[in-house]
């Protein structure tokens, strides 16, 4: 019973929403059976809603009022009884004997409710998902040879041509279906349940998991390969190992990351994804670096991703979860206050590193982008910096929409910039589940000087720097890591050692930066 009683508590904290169902098992280490205890509570979600009904009109918490104070734990039992061929999978117990003794009971009214639903097979009482969110596929071109690996997929999967075609039911089961993305190079998308945990091209990092907007900052930044970046709030490092890529592996990315644990993360990931031949990973505050610091005189690029509201990000498993019960217009209102103040604080810090970052003395791109919905944190930032001191005085302006993924139809919105097209024309937005992706908002500002004309400038608008031909087999990752990983063009940074670099952290800007 120990397991249930395990799972129960999980199914308890899930509902006081303490976390995702994921965090909350596979990655707890406390449970007993941490994937099996994933299985049971996917499926009982799935389920529950039927289950509840079942167990209301058979009468269980009258008839065995002891159980009404265990009703997680009930419904996970009662699931396993009527939805598994083993059924309860555990010894004696008040509990269980309980739950036994109205089997018949229950089991009739489960059948009831397939009569009444007009349903043969329980598959069909699953809760269905309410925004398509597909599962994205970087790959991660500094280990392997992109057509290598589209060949590899195509030996077992069916490729389409429409997003849509990746939900069920497909057409050859046996050969499920992958699309190719027409946005960002190296992206692939597979049907939302498609798990890569075992996947050998997941486990050796060839494949990183990382959602189609989340690559957008990387591949509207792309610096030509040799550059100097930085991305100035890093972990845990996905964006960084893309920026990566989309350089080629050649050039230097400065990685900030203030948080201790975070830095570890993203130190681990860096040298997994084979791109800590390029990216300089800093534990320390980006806001506190002083932008003629002779270490970062070079810096042409600059990727911002800073802490946000968070409000964009769909978890793909969130259907599965009750609401929260209604609340009064008084705990309304006092919500809707305490959410103003924090994205009125988050607007701040997020105004304050973009400006931070134009003045860099020798950069010309910049991106910034949130995961957020709210306009406050996207549009109004836009307009906050481009009102500033340093905005104007080095000629920072929002891109145009031809050098900001111009073929992306979503754009942002003009009511919200000011009345000004050009600007909303210039960003872009994601809408959560639109298009298959989670909500996100990326703004790209540039600035001409002598570093950006001529044949840089001209290379850097023409193409793609994502290197697919000097990268090493599948089979040979690592070693095509180091082959692809040149060191940066400056001379005086050819023979720079990695290490550990280290700001001061700044009290004012203690949990900004920790995204």
């Amino acid at each position: 019973m120990n397991f249930y009683m395990e799972a129960a508590k999980v199914l308890k904290d899930l509902d006081a929403r303490k976390g995702s169902i994921k965090s909350l098992t596979l990655s707890n280490s406390k449970l007993a059976d941490p994937k099996r205890t994933y299985a049971l509570l996917l499926e009982t979600l799935k389920y529950r809603d039927v289950l509840n009904d079942v167990i209301a009109r058979s009468k269980l918490y009258e008839l065995e009022r002891k159980l009404g104070k265990e009703k997680e734990l009930v419904v996970l039992l009662v699931h396993d009884l009527l939805c598994t061929k083993k059924g309860i999978t555990t010894g004696k117990g008040p509990i269980k004997d309980a739950v036994m003794r109205n089997k018949a009971r229950l089991s009739a009214e489960f059948v009831k409710a397939k009569v009444r639903l007009g349903v043969k097979d329980i598959t069909a009482f699953a809760k269905k998902e309410d925004v398509f969110l597909p599962r994205w596929v970087r790959v991660n071109t500094l280990l392997a040879k992109l057509d290598k690996v589209m060949t590899k997929f195509k030996e077992t999967h069916t490729q389409v041509e429409k997003l849509t075609d990746l939900s069920p039911p497909f057409a050859d089961p046996g050969r499920p279906p992958f699309y190719i993305d027409p946005h960002v190079p190296s992206l692939l998308a597979f049907p939302p349940a498609t798990d890569f945990s075992q996947h050998p091209l997941y486990v050796n990092h060839t494949l990183i998991l990382q959602d189609k907007a989340s690559c957008f900052p990387a591949a509207i930044l792309k610096p030509p390969p040799g550059e100097v970046c930085i991305d100035a709030c890093a972990a845990p490092g996905n964006k960084t190992t893309h920026l990566a890529a989309v350089m080629g592996g050649k050039g230097t990315i400065f990685a900030f990351e203030r948080d201790e644990r975070r830095y570890g993360i993203l130190s681990r990931r860096t040298k997994e994804a084979g791109a800590d031949k390029v990216i300089e990973t800093v534990l320390g505050d980006f806001t506190q670096v002083k932008p003629m610091d002779p270490n970062y005189k070079d810096v042409t690029h600059i990727l911002l991703d800073p802490s946000c509201s968070g409000s964009g990000i769909v978890n793909r498993l969130d259907y599965l979860l009750d609401n929260k019960a209604a609340a009064t217009e008084e705990e309304e209102a006092e919500e809707k206050a305490k959410d103003d103040e924090r994205l009125a604080s988050l607007a701040d810090f997020q105004n304050t590193l973009v400006q931070h970052a134009m003045a860099f003395p020798n950069a010309r791109r910049i991106t910034y982008s949130t995961c957020s919905i709210h306009a406050i944190e996207n549009e109004h930032v836009v307009l906050r910096i481009l009102a500033s001191k340093v905005a104007k005085q080095r000629k920072w302006r929002v891109a145009k929409r031809a050098h900001c993924l111009p073929t992306w139809d979503s754009r942002g919105i003009p009511e919200e910039a000011g009345g000004d097209a050009d600007i909303a024309e210039g960003v872009v937005r994601c809408t959560p589940g639109k298009d298959g992706t989670i909500g996100f908002f990326v703004c790209l500002f540039e600035r001409d000087d002598e570093a950006s004309t001529g044949k840089k400038r001209q290379a850097e608008e023409k193409g793609e720097y994502e290197n697919e031909d000097e990268d090493d087999d599948i089979e040979d990752e690592a070693e095509g890591a180091d082959d692809g990983a040149a060191k940066p063009k400056k001379k005086k940074n050819k023979k720079k050692k990695k290490k550990k670099r280290k700001t001061a952290a700044s009290a004012d800007a203690s949990a900004a930066l920790a995204s």
